[in-house]
């Protein structure tokens, strides 16, 4: 419905990328403080697979970039 311009949604700046071009309209919400936290966690004394501990640091990688290109900002 918010494509056609009937509604309006809440997505996270995290989704921004990958909707860009869908959304016609975006507003950052400063008040009251919108985020959420993305964890992912482990047992250090467990084993992790090669695609386990790739898709780890994958995930370390990307946020941190993330991080970086909004100016030391949350994403």
């Amino acid at each position: 419905m918010c494509i056609k311009g009937l509604g309006v949604g809440f997505i996270p700046a995290l989704a921004w990328r990958c909707i860009d071009n869908l959304v016609p309209v975006k507003l950052s919400i400063s008040n009251p403080v919108c985020q959420r936290i993305i964890g992912v966690a482990w047992r250090e004394e467990h084993y992790l697979s090669s695609a386990a501990l790739q898709f780890r640091q994958f995930l370390i990688d990307y946020f941190a970039r993330l991080e970086f290109e909004e100016g030391g900002h949350q994403a």
